[in-house]
């Protein structure tokens, strides 16, 4: 039963350290014995008693993982009506054997079904408030809490996006304030120690004095990023693998005519991916050499705006890395726009939509996944304009269709229920302040409940 299950494991785990990974059968599931941080690094770790603590829902978090992957063979797909398995070539299935390290595919895959605690730690430029501490919940009216995020995981997300802007809580030499640190810090342990995947990025930081993919800005936006994630890495590198890092969000040349749309016939923003790409080869060598867990850690980039066409640019390659298969290319997608971000746009989810959608993963599956990396989709969703029933059709549909393609998700949340202006887009799911589901047709679509 399941108290025999915990006991080999963990006899397992003493026996052979916390890298080891098992399987074992108990009620027809098979479920692998969690990753947990290196046991010299922990040894010597100043978290180490929190990790001890958390050993257990590190555990049941990779066997949240495993039943993920086992449940992919008999998954109906609500876009082709054929199970996931039958889509994908057989030496593409899922093993009932699972291994110390996951290729970055099957990582992504055991994300499961990801969230976005939107418009939280991301709020920026706050120029009203005199407490930098008070940016959190200013743009989405709710601080975050623990029992947001125990509602999220209970509604069968896996995974957390947690977006954080740095820049308005650093020095002018990019030290991030102890304090805004800390804070974002609680919220992790918390998703983290509760069996969560968990991600963090530097979010509304493309901004010229700070991070800007011009050749001019080159040389400051490496300090930038160097510095943040200098720190960040030592703050986490105790951490297990659940915990993911993204160098940036969506960089693009802000405030021009192409901050949201890449023409490669433009010198400005072929000279922009050029930025990118040595940005997020800084990204990956300060983590890699900040030591702890953060030599093998899965890594996220992104290309020009989180863009899928310029994603599977020629243009955009990946960083060099000294540890193996452990880069994540990540995307966004609100497709078509005309229906999941524009206001005044179109209100149905039909085929035209759907295949949209299909253009945009195919993509990204045959350029990247169909080569062995893993990509994730950070950001997706549709507003609501009063188009309940078909925002939740497309809620089924996408997650399904990632899936396909072998990728993972994050729903976007901001916290507000109804679109009013360009401004003001209405992609919530759960009330923030009450802790509790909204759209609970949402939460169903995308679990499948």
């Amino acid at each position: 039963d399941r108290e025999v299950y915990k006991t080999m494991r963990n006899n397992i785990l003493c026996k052979y350290g916390l890298k080891a990974t098992a399987f074992v059968m108990a009620f027809g599931l098979i479920a692998g014995c969690g990753k947990a941080d290196d046991a010299g690094s922990a040894a010597v770790s100043e978290k180490g008693s929190r990790e001890e603590q958390s050993q257990t829902k590190e555990d049941d978090g990779a066997i949240r993982a495993g039943s993920f992957k086992a449940e992919l063979t008999d998954r109906t797909d609500a876009v082709s009506g054929k199970t996931s398995q039958e889509n994908k070539p057989e030496e593409e299935k899922v093993s009932e054997e699972e291994t110390e390290g996951l290729s970055s595919v099957d990582f992504v895959a055991a994300m499961g079904n990801g969230w976005n605690l939107g418009n939280e730690f991301d709020a920026a430029d706050c120029d009203w408030l005199s407490d930098p501490m008070e940016y959190e919940g200013a743009w989405c009216k709710a601080k975050a809490s623990n029992e947001l995020i125990d509602a999220v995981h209970s509604a069968g997300f896996d995974t957390i996006r947690i977006p954080v802007s740095w820049h308005d809580h650093m020095d002018g030499a990019y030290n991030i304030d102890d304090k805004w640190l800390a804070r974002v810090t609680e919220i992790v342990d918390h998703a983290y120690d509760s069996g969560m995947y968990v991600i963090i990025d530097s979010h509304h930081d493309v901004t010229p004095a700070y991070y800007y993919p011009s050749k001019d800005k080159l040389e400051q936006s490496e300090r930038f990023m160097e510095a943040v994630w200098t720190r960040l890495s030592d703050n986490f590198k105790d951490y297990g693998e659940r915990l993911i890092f993204e160098s940036i969000n969506e960089p693009r040349l802000k405030d021009t005519g192409n901050e949201w749309w890449y023409d490669e016939s433009q010198g400005q923003c072929r000279d922009a991916m050029e930025c990118i790409v040595c940005c997020n080869q800084v990204f990956v060598d300060t983590v890699r050499k900040s030591g702890g867990n953060n030599a093998t850690r899965f890594l996220m980039v992104p290309s020009y705006d989180d863009a899928w066409q310029p994603t599977v640019n020629d243009a955009f390659t990946l960083p060099k890395d000294s540890a193996s298969d452990k880069l994540i290319v990540t995307a966004h997608l609100y497709l078509p726009y005309d229906f999941a971000g524009n206001p005044d746009g179109i209100k149905t989810f039909g085929e035209n939509e759907k295949a949209e959608n299909e253009k945009a993963l195919a993509a990204l599956e045959g350029r990247f996944v169909s080569k062995g990396i893993g990509v994730y989709i950070g950001e997706y969703g549709a507003e609501n304009k009063g188009n309940n029933s078909d925002q939740a059709a497309y809620y089924a549909y996408f997650p399904a269709a990632a899936r396909k393609y072998g990728m993972s998700c994050a729903a976007w949340d901001n916290n507000v229920f109804e679109t009013s202006s360009a401004s003001t887009q209405g992609y919530g799911i759960f009330s923030y302040g009450d802790a509790k589901v909204v759209r609970s047709d949402i939460t169903d679509a995308i679990s499948g409940r």
